[in-house]
């Protein structure tokens, strides 16, 4: 994630961002709006849950951080610190263990949802699968763990970097880019492996990091929207990678 082609990043995120205005457009006229009910149901009874699960756990864990404290000095200080970082701390782990999650379990709707557009840019379009394809789950599930230990990997790096002062600021922003990554990268499988090997696919993510964290960006503002969000987010997002995937793959 650190080497790229600046030009071709910048061109990415804007071909990666614009998608979303053509997935709607296109969620309209190919009468896609069956595709969202199922995934987002899915999507707003788990992300229910790890809202709960921040509401009811983010006193235990400042409280956790607290402890470590040996002074009296300065306690009352220390406890507000300690719950923001409980909360930043849960707030940053419900956003990967949602993604994460989420992308495997809607993983046999969202196969056949990326077809059916891509059928529609292709017109010689070969690549049928079925219904509910398993091997796409599975094939969902490896890269899901795959780039979930990655992706803990590199947040919790950030987040040891950021006591450093200068780190300390840009840490944020850090983060919610590789959480965006991650989740374009996601996005943007259920149209890769019907495609290429595992590798390829890993590869072609790598050269296109702007599509990925344009998209990702997309899904997790998304999130913010109360329920709303939860029900369109999965969905609209596989819509759009779908795009910028099929216009990439035309243009090489």
């Amino acid at each position: 994630m650190i080497f790229f082609d600046f030009n071709t990043m910048i061109s990415d995120i804007t071909r990666g961002l614009s998608a979303f205005g053509e997935a709607i457009k296109l969620s309209s006229s190919l009468r896609l709006w069956k595709y969202y009910i199922i995934p987002g149901l899915i999507s707003l009874v788990f992300g229910g849950l790890v809202a709960l699960m921040v509401y009811g756990f983010y006193d235990n864990i400042g409280s956790a951080i607290l402890s470590w404290y040996p002074f009296e000095f300065g306690l009352n200080w220390m406890e507000k610190i300690t719950d923001v970082l409980g909360v930043t701390f849960l707030v940053i782990a419900a956003f990967i263990l949602y993604k994460n999650v989420i992308i495997v379990l809607v993983s046999p709707f969202m196969g056949p949802l990326s077809e059916k557009i891509e059928k529609h840019y292709i017109s010689n379009y070969t690549n049928e699968i079925s219904a509910f394809d398993l091997q796409m789950f599975w094939s969902s599930l490896r890269l899901g763990l795959r780039n979930l230990f990655r992706e803990l990997f590199f947040v919790i790096i950030v987040m040891l970097l950021a006591f450093i002062p200068v780190i300390g600021l840009i840490s944020t922003v850090i983060i919610f880019l590789i959480q965006a990554y991650y989740a374009g990268f996601g996005n943007m499988d259920y149209t890769l492996e019907r495609h290429y090997n595992y590798k390829s696919r890993i590869q072609f993510v790598k050269d296109h990091k702007g599509l990925a964290i344009a998209n990702g960006t997309i899904f997790l503002l998304l999130l913010l929207i109360p329920v709303l969000g939860l029900l369109i987010a999965p969905v609209l997002s596989t819509v759009a990678a779908t795009i910028t995937i099929v216009n990439k793959m035309t243009d090489m």
